[in-house]
């Protein structure tokens, strides 16, 4: 991304918010290892899950348009 989030999500919007995700995913599970205690079936899998499924959709569009309009 080199710190331009516009150019990156024109480029790419899934890989963008996979990449904002896995960023925020680092501190919530350094976080949950030092406390000693998993988030499986907790707030935190579930709006995993949700994001991640979204940034899949989002990438998944934009590949179907790109391809599409070539």
């Amino acid at each position: 991304m080199r710190g331009d989030l516009w150019s990156a999500c024109e480029s790419n919007v899934g890989g963008t918010l996979l990449a904002i995700i896995g960023i925020a995913y680092v501190p919530a599970s350094c976080y949950f290892f030092v406390i000693g205690r998993a988030s499986r079936g907790d707030w935190f899998s579930l709006s995993l899950a949700t994001t991640l499924v979204v940034a899949l959709l989002a990438a998944t569009v934009q590949w179907t348009f790109r391809i599409g309009f070539s």
